[in-house]
């Protein structure tokens, strides 16, 4: 079939990027241009210039992928209603973790480098009285994981809520060494943070929120004096931080879809005490601790995906300018 007698039919098929559209029109023939973009449920956009369109309603068979288009209408044309989709796509949800747009659970994990500030404070046990102070630092390397419950529930247009769980492996021991070997310090065996991510998407595939959290942590005082010992306690936190969510195309991971994720966090460590230790037995210690924490990682989901929803059509009824 020729160009010409595409025109007379009144229909043109056009592939694109793997999106394959077919134009039909109805109403008096007339040559003109419409570029539309269509952006697709993982959010890549496609653009193609229609060489075809006439008065009337022009129906266009988009992928199932589809979920939203914008069609510029040539000058002189107007429009007599927005683009309807038919059947309905799905609530494009987008916003907090960008990976799929579903609510669902998601596994992550994560590379975290800790910065501990802490400080010891020794106590005479019998007047209270503050025999030393000492403040110390480390920033080593540790690894988590954590699950996400992927909430779309919208707080606005592009406003999402989730609540999630972490627990990391920190590997930080924060040790204050005085002349001749003798030391204090204290070792981060495990920690965890249960709170809510609540942010926006920026881009289709970039998301940035903030973070809020109650966190626990176990710690244990080593003391190597005269003679050793140890003593463990569990002290809560508060964590609030902020992050950043991207969905590279073509990333996966098990077969599925992943994110990456980059995250900052400071938590503010409840005191914890340790009163009269073996190794020093006419003392108390409290330890006061906060942490800079940067976390990168990434998220799968958990779980069958949803099935592809059916093929479905776009269609905008459009008026020609009157002839002269």
């Amino acid at each position: 079939m020729d160009r010409s007698s595409a025109l007379h039919r009144g229909a043109r098929a056009v592939v694109l990027m793997g999106v394959a559209l077919t134009i039909a029109a109805c109403g008096s023939a007339g040559q003109s241009v419409i570029e539309t973009t269509y952006w697709d449920s993982e959010g890549k956009t496609h653009e193609v210039m229609i060489e075809f369109v006439a008065p009337g309603v022009t129906v266009t068979t988009v992928d199932d992928k589809v979920v939203s288009a914008n069609w510029k209408v040539p000058s002189g044309w107007s429009t007599m209603s927005p683009i309807q989709f038919n059947p309905p796509p799905p609530s494009r949800q987008v916003g907090l973790i960008p990976v799929f747009g579903q609510t669902g659970v998601l596994l992550g994990f994560q590379i975290i480098k800790v910065s501990g500030d802490q400080v010891i404070t020794e106590r005479f046990a019998k007047t209270d009285e503050i025999t030393s102070v000492l403040s110390d630092s480390k920033d080593p390397v540790g690894v988590g994981i954590v699950l996400t419950y992927n909430n779309y529930m919208s707080l606005g247009n592009n406003i999402m809520l989730s609540p999630f769980v972490s627990l990391d492996y920190p590997n930080i021991s924060i040790t204050h060494t005085f002349p001749g070997g003798t030391s204090i310090g204290t070792r981060s065996n495990v920690q965890g943070t249960l709170g809510v991510k609540v942010g926006t998407a920026v881009a289709p595939n970039l998301a940035i929120y903030g973070i809020a959290g109650v966190s626990a942590m176990n710690e244990t005082l080593n003391i190597r004096f005269a003679s050793a010992s140890s003593d463990s306690d569990t002290v809560a936190g508060g964590t609030l931080g902020v992050g950043a969510a991207f969905q590279p195309a073509g990333l996966r991971g098990f077969g599925k879809p992943m994110s990456l994720f980059l995250e900052y966090q400071h938590t503010w460590w409840q005191d914890a005490h340790f009163d009269r230790p073996a190794a020093s037995p006419l003392f108390n210690y409290t330890v006061h601790r906060e942490d800079n924490t940067i976390k990168f990682g990434f998220n799968i989901p958990i779980g069958d995906q949803p099935r592809a929803p059916p093929a479905r059509t776009a269609s905008m009824p459009l008026k020609a300018p009157r002839l002269k």
